[in-house]
């Protein structure tokens, strides 16, 4: 995971007041919260109705 900012996430930063997206989940904790929630689905018979 990215632990400096590079000069370019800088200037966007400076450009636009926010960085994005910023990684918060490893891929196997994506993979993992995936998993759960389409087994809540199937369990609940529906998708999940967000927002």
């Amino acid at each position: 995971m990215l632990k400096k900012s590079t000069e370019r996430a800088v200037e966007r930063f400076r450009e636009d007041g926010f960085l994005s997206p910023v990684p918060v989940l490893s891929a196997a904790e994506v993979k993992h919260y995936t998993i759960a929630l389409e087994d809540f689905e199937r369990r609940s018979g529906k998708p999940l109705d967000f927002p």
